[in-house]
C-alpha cells in the first residue's frame, strides 16, 4: 500500500510533498546563489590585491633607485665640500644630474637644495626658479625628517603646468644642522602611461595615494581626482601591508579597495573594483543556473499538480465504486449490504449516546401481480416511484434502502417508536393516495409496514427479525396497514 493510499486526503498529501520538494529546491537555489555571491566577492578581493601588488611592484621598480641616487648625491656633495667646489667633478654636478634624469623618463627634475631653500644644482635649464615655498622644501624647514618625504601633487610652473610629486630627503650635519635637501620631481603623466598597461576590470580604478589619504595619481579620470583626499586614509588602517576593505569611492560607487604599501615611501598603491559591476557579473553568470532551477521548479509544480489531479480522480473513482457497491442500481437507494452496515453503525451510536433508534420495513402489496400482468418494465417504474415516495419524506440523517424485490427498509436515528409510527403512516398514505402509477396500471398501490424500536441488547439481525415479523403481521391482517411492536395498528380506511 502506497503512502497516498494510507492518507486520509491524498490530494493534500501530494501537494504537501510537492511543495516541500519545491521548497528544498528553492533553498538549494538560494544557498547556491549565496555561495556563488560570496565566491564572486572573494574572487574580487583576490583580484584587487593582485592588481595592487602589480601596481606597487611597478612603482617600486620605477622609484626604488631614488633612495640610492640620493645617497650617491650626498657622497658627491660631501666630497666636493671637503675638496672644494672647483675640484674635478664638482663643477659639473648639474650636468651629471641632467644625465641621470634623462635615463629615467619619469624623473622630471633632480635638485640639490641648500639649507635656505635655494637650488644649488639641478637638472633643468636656466633660469633657476624660486622654490622656497614649495612643499617639498618647506616641510624640511618646519620639521626634521630623517627619511624620504612625499609631497602632494603639484603643477609645474615651468613645464606647462605638468603634474608631478616630489620625493625629497634632508641630510643633516653631525651637529644636527640641515646641510642639503635632495629632491626628485616625478612626472605623473609618464607614470600614468605606464600604469595604463595594467588591464583593470570594467569599472575598476587604480592609483597612488599618500599615507594621509591624498590622491597622487588615479586611473582613469586622473585630472578630476589628483590632489583630492580619499575617504579612507591608509595610515589609519591596521598595520598590514596587504589590506582589503569595503568602502565608498569618491565617485560615490560602492567598491572593494585593496592597498599595497610601497616601501620605503610613505605612500601606497591602491586598486578598487566596483561592487555594482561585480554584482552584475554575478547575476549574468547566475541567470542560466537560475533559469534551469526555475524550469525545474515549474516541472515539479506541474508534476505535483498532475499527481494531485490524478489522486483526486482516483479518490473520486474509488468513492464512486464504494457508492456503487452500496447502491441499488434500479432505485438509487442503498442496497441490502449498505443497509446492514448502516444499521450496525446506527445501533452502535445509539448504544454510545443513549439516543433512540427505530426502523421501518415495508413491502408493496400484490406487486407480483403487477409484474405478471403488465411486465417487469412497468414494475421497475413502480419501484422507482416507491423509492421517491420514501425519500422525499425522510430527513438527511435517515437512510432508505431496497433490501429485496419490493421490500424496503428505513433506518431512523434519534427517533422513538411514536415518531416512527407517524412516518410509517405518512408513507402508507403516500403510496395509496399520491403515487401516480405509469399507464396502463389501473389500480392503486398499497404497502404493508412494520415498525419497531431498538432495545439495548438487540443485535442487527434480531432487530431485523422483529420488524420483519411485524411486517408479516400487517400482511396477515389484510395488508395496507402499519403494525408496530406494541400491537397498535393503523389500518386502511
Amino acid at each position: 500500500m502506497s503512502i497516498f493510499e494510507k492518507s486520509s486526503n491524498p490530494k493534500i498529501m501530494a501537494y504537501g510533498l510537492g511543495f516541500s520538494a519545491m521548497a528544498v529546491i528553492l533553498l538549494l537555489m538560494a544557498g547556491n546563489a549565496f555561495l556563488h555571491y560570496q565566491d564572486t566577492f572573494r574572487a574580487g578581493e583576490k583580484k584587487a590585491l593582485e592588481f595592487s601588488r602589480m601596481l606597487a611592484l611597478s612603482s617600486t621598480q620605477k622609484l626604488g633607485g631614488i633612495r640610492i641616487l640620493f645617497k650617491g648625491m650626498a657622497i658627491t656633495m660631501d666630497a666636493c665640500l671637503q675638496s672644494g667646489s672647483q675640484a674635478a667633478g664638482c663643477r659639473d654636478i648639474s650636468l651629471h644630474l641632467r644625465k641621470l634624469s634623462l635615463h629615467e623618463p619619469h624623473i622630471m627634475d633632480l635638485l640639490i637644495i641648500d639649507p635656505e631653500g635655494d637650488i644649488l644644482h639641478w637638472s633643468g635649464d636656466p633660469p633657476i626658479p624660486d622654490i622656497k615655498n614649495r612643499p617639498y622644501v618647506s616641510i624640511h624647514h618646519t620639521d626634521r625628517h630623517e627619511g624620504l618625504v612625499i609631497s602632494p601633487p603639484i603643477q609645474s610652473i615651468r613645464e606647462h603646468k605638468k603634474w608631478f610629486f616630489a620625493i625629497s630627503q634632508a641630510y643633516y650635519s653631525s651637529e644636527g644642522h640641515l646641510k642639503y635637501i635632495f629632491a626628485a620631481l616625478i612626472e605623473l603623466e609618464v607614470l600614468l602611461q605606464s600604469y595604463e598597461s595594467i588591464l583593470l576590470p570594467e569599472g575598476g580604478t587604480a592609483g597612488l595615494i599618500m599615507d594621509n589619504g591624498q590622491i597622487i595619481l588615479r586611473i582613469p579620470d586622473h585630472e578630476n581626482y589628483v590632489g583630492k583626499f580619499a575617504h579612507i586614509i591608509p595610515m589609519n588602517m591596521e598595520p598590514d601591508k596587504n589590506r582589503v576593505i569595503y568602502g565608498m569611492g569618491l565617485d560615490n560607487t560602492p567598491r572593494i579597495l585593496a592597498f599595497q604599501s610601497i616601501d620605503p615611501y610613505p605612500m601606497a598603491a591602491w586598486v578598487s573594483l566596483s561592487r555594482k559591476q561585480m554584482i552584475g557579473n554575478w547575476w549574468r553568470q547566475g541567470r542560466t543556473t537560475a533559469g534551469i532551477s526555475l524550469l525545474t521548479l515549474f516541472f515539479f509544480f506541474f508534476l505535483t499538480h498532475s499527481l494531485a489531479k490524478a489522486l483526486k480522480r482516483q479518490e473520486q473513482e474509488k468513492h464512486a465504486l464504494v457508492t456503487l457497491a452500496g447502491t441499488d442500481a434500479l432505485t438509487g437507494l442503498a442496497n441490502r449490504r449498505q443497509a446492514l452496515l448502516s444499521l450496525e453503525r446506527a445501533m452502535a451510536r445509539s448504544r454510545r449516546t443513549g439516543r433512540p433508534l427505530s426502523i421501518i420495513m415495508l413491502d408493496l402489496d400484490h406487486f407480483k401481480a403487477v409484474n405478471d400482468t403488465f411486465g417487469h418494465p412497468r414494475g421497475d417504474a413502480i419501484l422507482q416511484l416507491a423509492a421517491k415516495n420514501i425519500e422525499k419524506r425522510l430527513r438527511s440523517s435517515d437512510l432508505a434502502a431496497r433490501i429485496g424485490g419490493e421490500e424496503f427498509l428505513v433506518i431512523l436515528p434519534d427517533t422513538d417508536l411514536a415518531g416512527a409510527k407517524i412516518l410509517a403512516e405518512s408513507l402508507r398514505h403516500g403510496f395509496k393516495d399520491h403515487l401516480k402509477l405509469p399507464k396502463p396500471v389501473p389500480w392503486k398501490i398499497s404497502a404493508s409496514i412494520g415498525v419497531c424500536s431498538m432495545n439495548p441488547e438487540d443485535t442487527a439481525d434480531f432487530l431485523l427479525c422483529r420488524v420483519d415479523a411485524l411486517l408479516y403481521q400487517a400482511k396477515k391482517k389484510g395488508r395496507d396497514q402499519v403494525v408496530s411492536e406494541n400491537g397498535e395498528e393503523f389500518q386502511s380506511n
